[in-house]
């Protein structure tokens, strides 16, 4: 996008904002209109505080009768963040995972693993599926109606072709596969790929699932509050949407742009976002930028951007501090082949102790000097046998769902009253256990 297309794009977006009684309050001494993109850098920063304490009424840049979807952010501290969405939000949403490289088409059979309740993401991707022609089968997380081993059934019934889900979920799919006999690498010659997104997801976490099930992994990156800022291209690089975001890096310190490469944290101003538009929203999250350069080869203009977590969820660990995908990278980079499905990481301030299942736990010293020499800190590696972190068991767990039964006979009662209580009724909906 040329500079002063995208200036258009902002000052249309500012104007978006000042319908907001939040936004309308934040800039009463901002300027207006922009006559260079350089001046964003003088508006004011968003934070997340402010958008929990200003709630849906005063972020609604719109009539609510132009409302046709509501999400909430989830498995976040505090107040969750709502998102109004209009009609165009939600085509919008569904356009920038189109952008991924997953590129679903009317062959596909795609089975939607993301939670459906309240989040964003499986209602997304399940409309840039069918847009392309795709046959989406919803078989929702977290839920007893879909629970693994019938997501394997329909994954080996249906052929299926792509799975869209977080990435442990990949790696829980592929545990129960094992559990019911299946080979992920060779049972399922049907499936391409998995459409991953929701959880930080690293190069080699990213290689592990792609070994575990022979498929390619296309990762997205996004928020509740903006939608999907960045998708894998077909070399796997995460490049920014720039149709629907302008994004800066900055020093969390002084809040100064940092130089093409360096770290910082990542500030989003929406560019299409109609229903609770974002001006300058400060995300959390640790990333680096850089441009496009022609060896990548992929088709795609715009920044790439890797995400090392939220700046939060950083380790101190003798005197370096680690981001979260470093700590990925060296457990799975170093592991190798010996790598268990399921791991854990605690910190004391002195080193790190790292407990991961095996396929051998005799290897954990050679490990171990590896990890700390890696990430330069004290590294206790504890490797256990497989299925101690988790039991196995519970993946195979298939407790019938049933609808509420509201007729019974006096047989079915119990012998001190004839009766039955209502948690009788709704035994199937395993709700109130």
């Amino acid at each position: 996008m040329n500079s002063d297309k995208l200036l258009e794009k902002i000052n249309l977006n500012i104007k978006r904002c000042l319908e907001a009684d939040f936004y309308f309050d934040k800039l009463i001494d901002s300027k207006k209109k922009l006559d260079s993109i350089s001046e964003i850098e003088a508006l004011p920063l968003t934070f997340k505080s402010e958008l929990q304490k200003a709630g849906v009424n005063g972020r609604l840049a719109t009539p609510m009768r132009n409302i046709v979807e509501y999400h909430e952010s989830f498995g976040t501290t505090g107040i969750p963040i709502s998102t109004m969405l209009t009609k165009n939000d939600f085509s919008q949403w569904a356009n920038q995972i189109s952008e991924c490289a997953v590129d679903f088409s009317e062959n596909d059979i795609v089975l939607v693993r993301f939670p459906y309740a309240i989040s964003d993401p499986a209602h997304i991707v399940q409309a840039a599926a069918k847009e392309a022609g795709a046959c989406v089968v919803p078989v929702s997380s977290r839920t007893f109606i879909s629970p693994h081993r019938r997501v394997i059934d329909l994954l080996h019934k249906l052929k299926a072709t792509v799975i869209g889900c977080m990435p442990l979920e990949a790696i829980m799919l592929g545990e129960t596969a094992k559990l019911l006999g299946f080979n992920p690498k060779k049972d399922f010659p049907h499936l391409r790929a998995f459409c991953t997104a929701g959880e930080l997801l690293s190069e080699k976490r990213k290689r592990y699932i792609e070994e575990l099930w022979n498929v390619k992994v296309y990762n997205m990156y996004g928020t509740t509050e903006t939608g999907n800022i960045a998708s894998a291209c077909n070399q796997g690089h995460l490049h920014v949407s720039s149709n629907h975001f302008y994004v800066e890096v900055l020093e969390p310190k002084n809040w100064k742009k940092v130089a093409s490469g360096e770290q910082g944290i990542l500030v989003v101003t929406t560019l299409t976002l109609e229903g609770m538009p974002l001006l300058r929203y400060v995300t959390g999250d640790i990333v680096t930028l850089l441009p496009v350069h022609k060896e990548h080869n992929c088709g795609k203009e715009s920044d790439i951007i890797c995400v090392y977590g939220r700046e939060t969820e950083k380790i101190m660990a003798n005197g370096n501090m680690l981001w979260p995908i470093e700590v990925q990278n060296a457990i799975y980079g170093n592991m190798a082949e010996n790598m268990g499905a399921f791991w854990t990481v605690g910190s004391d301030g002195k080193g790190l102790l790292i407990t991961c299942e095996a396929k051998e736990i005799s290897l954990s010293e050679k490990c171990e000097q590896q990890i700390s020499k890696e990430l330069g800190c004290n590294v206790h590696l504890k490797l256990v046998e497989e299925g101690e972190l988790f039991e196995r068991s519970k993946l195979l767990d298939n407790t019938p769902v049933k609808k509420p039964c509201y007729m019974y006979t006096i047989a079915d009662c119990s012998d001190i009253c004839n009766y039955k209580r209502f948690d009788d009724v709704l035994e199937g909906y395993h709700v109130f256990r």
